[in-house]
């Protein structure tokens, strides 16, 4: 199954490459999420992860950020993370780049629902990172 959703996921971004900026990096985490604790893995993303890239963007750090969700009753229960950077040092100074932004919008730590913790209702299944391939030679030179 984690194949499958890879396959499809290769799939979307490389459909994507006509958007594609010169040497764009793509960061892809696909998340399982654990049973019955959906409504406090879509909070987590939408008070955090999303709120940080929405300000990462506006900052110009990131070019673009996505997080597809399946059904909550979904046999899989994934959610995939996607954040593009438009060069190699943008991605390499990620970290770097994020830490204000982390300090500015939670200086206390990430906000939860219920109060169960990031490893309560979720686990990185995968994590990798891609350089964006254009068919345009002259993006690629």
């Amino acid at each position: 199954m984690k194949k499958l959703i890879l396959l499809w996921l290769i799939g979307f971004l490389a459909c994507q490459q006509a958007h594609a900026q010169k040497d764009a990096y793509v960061i892809m985490d696909i998340v399982r999420v654990k049973k019955r604790l959906w409504n406090e893995a879509i909070y987590f993303f939408e008070n955090n992860w999303k709120v940080f890239r929405e300000e990462a963007k506006k900052q110009g750090i990131i070019s673009s950020y996505k997080m597809l969700v399946n059904k909550a009753d979904s046999v899989s229960n994934h959610i995939v993370l996607i954040t593009e950077y438009s060069d190699s040092l943008s991605y390499r100074k990620s970290e770097e780049n994020f830490r204000p932004i982390l300090k500015k919008f939670r200086p206390a730590g990430p906000v939860y629902l219920n109060e169960k913790k990031r490893n309560d209702f979720m686990e990185i299944v995968a994590f990798n990172s891609y350089r964006v391939w254009t068919d345009d030679k002259e993006k690629r030179n």
